[in-house]
C-alpha cells in the first residue's frame, strides 16, 4: 500500500482523510468538506508536494471528488470493482482527528452487508479499542492488496461504514475515474476467448463426459489430451 496516496484534507474546522484516484482528483466523504467555500481554508496535506489547494468536482451520495491544484505527481490508488464477503478482511489508513497519533493503520473484518444506510458494508476493525474516536477516518480507503474497493464514511461503534467501490460504477460524472472490474479466475483469457466463441461445441464429448458425472456422482472430470485436441474450447 502506498500510504503517501492518501491524504489529510482540511476545510475550514474539518478534518478528514482522502487518496488519489486519479493524479489531480481525490476521493472523500462528502461531509468532511460540506463546509467548502472557494476563498476558505481548503488544504490538501501531500507529503511529498507539501500543501496544495482544492475545489469539489462532483459528489454522489456521501462521497465527494475533490479537484487538487498544482500536484506534479502521476501516481493513484486504483479504485476495484471487487465483491466484498462477510468475513473478508481488509484494511484502511487514514488520519484521525486527534493528538495522539499523526495516522492510523487499522486491520478488520466485513461483519455485516448494510441495506438502509448510506453505506454498504460494515467493517469490524480488529486492532483498535472499541473506545476509539475514528473522527478524521471519514474518506480513508478501504484496500485489499493495492486497490481501494471501499471508502469509509462513518463511524458506528467499534465498527466502520463504508461504501464499496462497485456501488460507484455507472454514477460518478468524472470520467477522469475509472472503476477497475476484477479479473475472474474462471474467466477466459482474451487471447483465446475470440476462437472459443468461433468453436462448434462437441455434442457428443459432452453428453458423454454428462453420462460419466452423473454415473459416477463426481463433480469434476479431469481432461487430458494432446495440445490442440480441443480441451480448452470444450
Amino acid at each position: 500500500m502506498k500510504e503517501e496516496l492518501i491524504v489529510e484534507i482540511i476545510c475550514e474546522k474539518e478534518v478528514g482523510t482522502a487518496f488519489y484516484v486519479a493524479p489531480d482528483r481525490l476521493l472523500t466523504a462528502y461531509h468532511t468538506v460540506a463546509s467548502f467555500r472557494t476563498t476558505g481554508k481548503n488544504i490538501v496535506k501531500d507529503s511529498r508536494e507539501g500543501d496544495l489547494g482544492f475545489e469539489i468536482d462532483d459528489f454522489y451520495v456521501d462521497l465527494a471528488v475533490l479537484k487538487v491544484k498544482g500536484r506534479k505527481s502521476s501516481d493513484y490508488l486504483p479504485l476495484l470493482n471487487h465483491r466484498i464477503r462477510i468475513g473478508e478482511e481488509l484494511i484502511s489508513f487514514g488520519y484521525p482527528d486527534t493528538t495522539k497519533t499523526d495516522d492510523l493503520r487499522i486491520k478488520g473484518r466485513i461483519t455485516q452487508r448494510l441495506t438502509e444506510t448510506t453505506g454498504d458494508f460494515k467493517l469490524r476493525t480488529e486492532d483498535v479499542d472499541d473506545s476509539f474516536d475514528y473522527q478524521g477516518m471519514s474518506g480513508a480507503p478501504v484496500i485489499l492488496a493495492d486497490d481501494a474497493v471501499g471508502v469509509v464514511i462513518e463511524q458506528d461503534g467499534g465498527s466502520l461504514n463504508i461504501v464499496s467501490a462497485s456501488k460507484l460504477v455507472g454514477q460518478l460524472k468524472d470520467k477522469t475515474i475509472t472503476v477497475e472490474k476484477e479479473s475472474n479466475p474462471v474467466d477466459l483469457p482474451e487471447s483465446i476467448a475470440k476462437n472459443v466463441e468461433a468453436a462448434h461445441p462437441n455434442y457428443s464429448v459432452i453428453n458423454a463426459l454428462d453420462y460419466s458425472l452423473a454415473k459416477s456422482h463426481n463433480n469434476w472430470a479431469l481432461l487430458y489430451g494432446t495440445p490442440g485436441c480441443g480441451k480448452t474450447t470444450l
